[in-house]
């Protein structure tokens, strides 16, 4: 499992010691998600969407929120432990 944003390399070290992650996180600071705007708001800036996709590259689980930012990872989490029962 991996996490993709255009967050810096720092903010994503802060984030994932916080919330405990055990995958990488990864910056694409210029990258698709910034051209495409994945899952942008109506203001037209990045918004923040976390996809939850199984071995076969099928999306599970989608959680779209830029104002409840921290429950990102508790959607994440769930969606995990649902697959593995």
């Amino acid at each position: 499992m991996i996490g993709v944003s255009s967050d810096s390399i720092q903010s994503h070290k802060r984030f994932a010691a916080k919330h405990q992650l055990q995958f990488k996180l990864l910056s694409d600071r210029d990258g698709p998600c910034g051209a495409v705007r994945c899952g942008a708001d109506p203001g037209n800036s990045a918004g923040r969407v976390t996809y939850v996709i199984d071995r076969d590259r099928v999306v599970q689980h989608m959680y779209s929120s830029q104002l409840a930012a921290t429950r990102h990872v508790r959607e994440a989490r769930q969606a995990l432990r649902c697959m593995v029962q």
